[in-house]
């Protein structure tokens, strides 16, 4: 759950600004994107934004990245929607015979 909460974190500073990265931000993505016949992480930062930026990893946390921002849209869609339903649902009948009544 902290591993996920961490890499959501890291991605959404990558989608703002991938300079600001930390060296843990950097660890993070490399991390999450590394295949197990890729080169074990690094440690220093140039390191890691050397691999960060590499390709197939780069394109991977940015497919990664993607998928977060359409989540969190498609979650603020929802509620949206959800807070238009409550607002259009007609009057309930206990209003509509005693306005008085809410």
């Amino acid at each position: 759950m902290k591993r996920s909460e961490t890499l959501k974190k890291a991605l959404e500073k990558f989608a703002l600004c991938p300079n600001g990265l930390t060296v843990p931000d950097l660890k993070v993505l490399v991390v999450a994107a590394t295949n197990a016949s890729e080169l074990p992480v690094k440690n220093k930062k140039a390191e890691l934004q050397e691999q960060l930026y590499h390709e197939p990893r780069y394109s991977r946390i940015q497919a990664m990245s993607n998928n977060l921002r359409l989540t969190l849209n498609n979650e603020a869609m929802a509620d949206a929607a959800a807070a238009l339903l409550l607002v259009a649902q007609p009057p309930d009948v206990a209003t509509a015979v005693n306005p008085t009544a809410v």
